[in-house]
């Protein structure tokens, strides 16, 4: 079993590594960010937003954001919901789509997150995904959501998923030069949060058409009160060994410093 159970822990950090290095994406330098990690399967999604004031179509021209400080402002978010997808990854199952879901509490040293979708799970004798709580030094893992076995030595194991899931590290989705081509569409509520949407193609950045495509497109939502990253959508094709892969990748992050957000060790 704790063989297993540190199987299961490689292959998620493995494919998380790779929904943050986007394959061979080119990145971005990052500012330095706080670490974070993620929660349980049953996390809802973030609710359907309010229509953007303006059409991408209409974007304004602009120097665009600074993503780097967007995503370094996340370290003085202590607690949030985090919502991750990404398809046409290599360590996904069939052609299909991973997905991390998570809590995070940064001020308490305390995560919980769900993954589903990673190849090979089902060989390992972890069902359809796999679920951690870490708090502190202390790890359980559980493949139902629900069941949950502590494990000794596991949260060394387990830091490659927290760097992975650092701010910082998630920019590596950014190809280099995005932010120079993006426009402002306008302000919008997003995940709760009052927001200043970008977006920018392939056609617009030279940056995002050697990362994405020609028709690839990002978009990105910073908070007007804070400047931390709510929300990035990526969609392109990338170099995949070689072959010219479709790939999409979504963040959200909700419930910013919710108060009621409690991780707790399982019983």
């Amino acid at each position: 079993m704790l063989r297993a159970t540190r199987l299961f822990i490689l292959a998620a950090a493995a494919a998380l590594a790779m929904a943050a290095c986007g394959g061979s994406v080119s990145t971005i330098a990052p500012s330095e960010a706080a670490a974070v990690s993620e929660a349980p399967a049953s996390v809802a999604p973030p609710a359907a937003e309010a229509p953007p004031s303006e059409a991408p179509a209409s974007a304004s021209a602009a120097e665009g954001p600074d993503i780097g400080a967007a995503a370094a402002a996340l370290k003085d978010v202590q607690r949030y919901a985090l919502d991750i997808k990404a398809s046409g990854l290599p360590q996904a199952a069939g052609a299909g789509e991973i997905t991390m879901s998570g809590l995070v509490d940064t001020e308490n040293d305390a995560y919980q997150l769900a993954m589903t979708g990673i190849a090979g799970l089902d060989a390992l004798g972890g069902g359809a995904g796999i679920s951690f709580i870490v708090i502190g030094d202390d790890v359980w893992i559980g493949t139902d959501g629900e069941t949950y076995v502590k494990t000794p030595g596991a949260s060394a194991m387990v830091q490659p998923i927290r760097e992975g899931l650092a701010p910082g590290t998630l920019l590596n989705m950014v190809p280099a030069g995005a932010a120079n081509g993006m426009a402002t569409v306008g302000q919008e509520d997003k995940n709760g949060v009052a927001t200043t949407h970008y977006h920018v193609t392939g056609a617009d950045s030279p940056g995002v058409a050697e990362g994405l495509g020609q028709d690839g497109v990002m978009d990105l939502w910073v908070a007007d009160d804070g400047g931390y990253i709510v929300s990035m959508v990526v969609d392109g094709v990338i170099d995949m060994n070689g072959t010219q892969t479709p790939m999409s990748w979504t963040m959200d992050i909700s419930r910013i410093n919710d108060e009621s957000i409690e991780i707790e060790a399982p019983n």
